[in-house]
C-alpha cells in the first residue's frame, strides 16, 4: 500500500510539473500531450483514492483481538534473501534506474541505450533468483528488437529526430 501511495503522489506531482510548463507552438499542438497529462492525473488520483480506501477498510476491519500473536523467534527467517523487498525501496530503485537510463540513452544513442536500458530494467524486474545469463540474453534480444522497431517507425518513417550518441560521426 505504501508503494501505491508513493507512486500516486509522485505521478500527480509529475503531471503538475509538466502541466505548469506547457508551451506549445501551435494552437492545436498540445491536444495530445494535454490529453495524456489529464489521463495521467486522473489515473493517479484514482490510485490515490483506491489506496486510501483500502487502508481505511483494512484499519476498520482490524480489531485488537483479531491481531495474530507475534511469531516466535525461531519462526523468523534468518536468511535476508528470503525477506520480501520494501515496496518503497523498489519504487525508488526503479526511479534511479530510469534516471541512469536517461544518461546512458543520451550518451550511447537511442538504439544502443534503449536496448541496454530495456535489458537492464527487464532483468531488474524479473523474479528474484532469475538473474542468469540466459535472462540477460533474452532481455537484450527483446530490447534490441523492440527498440529497432520503434527506431524504424519514429526515426525513419515519421522523421522524428532521435539521439545518436557520442559515436554518431565516428563510423
Amino acid at each position: 500500500m505504501g508503494a501505491d501511495f508513493a507512486v500516486a503522489i509522485f505521478m500527480l506531482a509529475l503531471a503538475g510539473v509538466f502541466w505548469a510548463q506547457r508551451n506549445y507552438m501551435t494552437p492545436f499542438g498540445g491536444i495530445w500531450p494535454d490529453a495524456i497529462l489529464v489521463a495521467l492525473a486522473a489515473v493517479s488520483a484514482l490510485l490515490l483514492v483506491r489506496t486510501a480506501a483500502a487502508a481505511f477498510r483494512a484499519r476498520s476491519r482490524r480489531s485488537p483481538a483479531a491481531d495474530p500473536a507475534p511469531a516466535p523467534a525461531s519462526a523468523v527467517t534468518a536468511d535476508p534473501s528470503q525477506a520480501a523487498p520494501d515496496p518503497l525501496a523498489w519504487v525508488l530503485g526503479i526511479s534511479a534506474a530510469l534516471a541512469a537510463w536517461l544518461f546512458v540513452f543520451w550518451k550511447l544513442g537511442y538504439v544502443a541505450g534503449g536496448a541496454l536500458g530495456f535489458a537492464g530494467l527487464a532483468t531488474l524486474l524479473a523474479r528474484a533468483g532469475r538473474t542468469d545469463w540466459k535472462l540477460w540474453v533474452r532481455a537484450l534480444a527483446a530490447g534490441a528488437a523492440w527498440v529497432l522497431v520503434l527506431y524504424l517507425a519514429f526515426g525513419r518513417m515519421l522523421g522524428v529526430p532521435l539521439p545518436f550518441g557520442w559515436w554518431a560521426g565516428r563510423f
